[in-house]
């Protein structure tokens, strides 16, 4: 049997591949570590959804602060001064248990859709 000393075609394929970073798979084999897959129950949360969620915790809509990229700063800056104002940050990121966003949403069933959420801040916002 006499092999080539020439890379196979595959090989340079693979091997472009890795220099690109891209990776290859393959499917796992059925019931792998015998378990069964469940599908999570957990759906976006609806522009409608968030409007309410704004208009019942935070109704003063002529408090929100929008602002572009990079700003952000300034933003802070503001409500070091103008503390009941809101941002973005405020109004959806919930850093800790006790925030309103936990009234209004389950962490298990609903699942925030950022786009979504700015599409009702600005909606709620204009009126």
């Amino acid at each position: 049997m006499v092999t080539s000393a020439r890379p196979s075609l595959a090989a340079i394929f693979l091997l472009f591949l890795s220099l690109l970073n891209i990776a290859t798979a393959s499917p796992l084999p059925d019931d792998h570590v015998n378990k069964t897959l469940v599908a999570r129950t957990q759906t976006l949360i609806t522009e409608k959804r968030y409007e309410a969620y704004l208009k019942k915790y935070f109704p003063a809509t002529d408090h929100y602060l929008f602002y572009s990229g990079g700003a952000e700063d300034q933003v802070k800056a503001f409500k070091a001064k103008n503390p009941s104002y809101y941002y973005y940050d405020d109004l959806f990121n919930a850093y800790n248990e006790n925030h309103l966003w936990y009234k209004a949403y389950n962490e298990e069933t609903d699942l925030d859709d950022g786009e979504a959420s700015s599409k009702a801040l600005a909606l709620t916002a204009s009126g």
